[in-house]
């Protein structure tokens, strides 16, 4: 899936992008000070080089001009089989709201800093789940190991269940997180925790009623 990156420091950017990819993905790093036309030409040729693997082209840019911004919507829109392309770039300003419309945004904060997740575990639903999966395909490792924490923290909150089922949660965050340390995919394991969790929130819901 393509996706728009957004981070002040575009290193930092990088290695979370890097770090979120696929294993045994194919990555193709196209990086310049400033993106223009023939470099959208590039990506655009390297695009339509048939792949029988997933392949990713990486564009990190300090700046991107109109011209190579609105070269590259067609394939945006449209990119071919097991392509997806990652935009990575300073700030959102940068880049055309036409750009802006079709691509999911993320954004990565250098590291003395932290962005806020912004997830209300109080509406965790299939709704949600889904939405989560379809939109942090490149979830960092980082914001992965954010998020289990965060999801930790609200488990706290829950009512406590038979100790059985309490431990069975318990010794899944613990894996989650050392599995993440280790390079497991963020989305896959927070994808579980929250299918988890859910269970775990809607069985507690069904003891009360009873």
């Amino acid at each position: 899936m393509n996706q728009l990156v957004i981070s002040p420091d575009l290193e930092r950017g990088l290695e979370d992008v890097r770090s979120a990819l696929p294993s045994g993905s194919r990555m193709m790093l196209f990086e310049t000070d400033e993106f223009k036309v023939d470099d959208a030409h590039s990506v655009i040729e390297a695009a339509y080089l048939a792949s029988e693997q997933e392949k990713f082209l990486i564009i990190k840019a300090t700046a991107y001009n109109h011209y190579s911004q609105n070269a590259l919507l067609k394939i945006l829109e449209e990119p071919p089989r097991n392509i997806s392309i990652v935009l990575i770039g300073p700030s959102r300003s940068i880049f055309l709201p036409t750009i802006r419309s079709r691509l999911p945004m993320r954004t990565v904060a250098s590291k003395r800093e932290k962005t806020p997740l912004e997830f209300d575990f109080q509406t965790l639903d299939l709704g949600a789940v889904y939405a989560f999966t379809k939109e942090n395909r490149f979830l960092g490792k980082d914001d992965a190991r954010r998020w289990v924490e965060e999801a930790f923290a609200y488990f706290k909150t829950l009512p406590p269940r038979t100790p059985a089922r309490e431990k069975e949660i318990l010794d899944l965050f613990d894996r989650s997180f050392r599995l993440l340390g280790v390079g497991g995919n963020g989305v896959t394991l927070i994808t579980a925790l929250m299918l988890r969790m859910l269970e775990y929130r809607d069985d507690n819901a069904s003891a009360k009623r009873r």
